[in-house]
């Protein structure tokens, strides 16, 4: 997938269709003070803390996504998770994910909308100019076997066993990247 075609979409601001690997994608201008973007939350292959994710198994991300739509600010510390009960905190909410899918490649996409927060807007614009520097973590967990793959030995993620949230972070290991934004 070409990120060129989506820096044009960014500077449009204007109701278009993209393309990923065969899908369309409608994106539409962003109401009022609300922004959008089509973000890609994980790509298959070695992420760059040591696990490998196959184009069979990304896709098992997207139900469970889809049930916990609420992209967040940064992980929660395990001292801070280990005392919640009910998950991440609503003021570090940066975005909802209103479409997420699985393209041809295994790469996991969403639709993502802001949540207006002005704890977390910042992300929005950091998005905007600098959309190398915003990625995402996923806090999941599953089933994981020491093996080779693409000719290198590691942890190759079997499959998903549950998801706590999608969060922002500064170095994304496993290709999370907005692909277009509008603000």
């Amino acid at each position: 997938m070409e990120d060129s075609s989506y820096q044009e979409s960014i500077e449009s601001k204007e109701k278009l269709t993209i393309s990923s690997a065969g899908q369309f994608i409608e994106l539409l201008e962003s109401e009022g003070n609300q922004s959008k973007a089509i973000y890609r939350v994980i790509k298959p292959g070695w992420s760059g803390n040591g696990y490998y994710y196959s184009k069979d198994v990304t896709p098992q991300l997207v139900p469970l996504i889809q049930a916990k739509p609420m992209f967040f600010a940064d992980h929660l510390e395990p001292k801070d998770k280990k005392d919640m009960i009910f998950g991440q905190k609503l003021r570090e909410g940066v975005a909802m994910a209103e479409e997420v899918w699985a393209d041809d490649s295994g790469q996991v996409l969403a639709k993502l909308v802001s949540l207006e927060n002005p704890h977390t807007s910042w992300i929005w614009e950091a998005a905007q100019k600098h959309p190398d520097h915003i990625g995402n973590s996923i806090d999941a967990y599953g089933t994981v076997k020491t093996g080779e793959a693409e000719g290198k030995k590691g942890r190759i993620v079997q499959s998903f066993k549950g998801y706590d949230s999608t969060d922002f972070v500064y170095r994304p290991s496993a290709g999370g990247k907005f692909l277009s934004v509008t603000t």
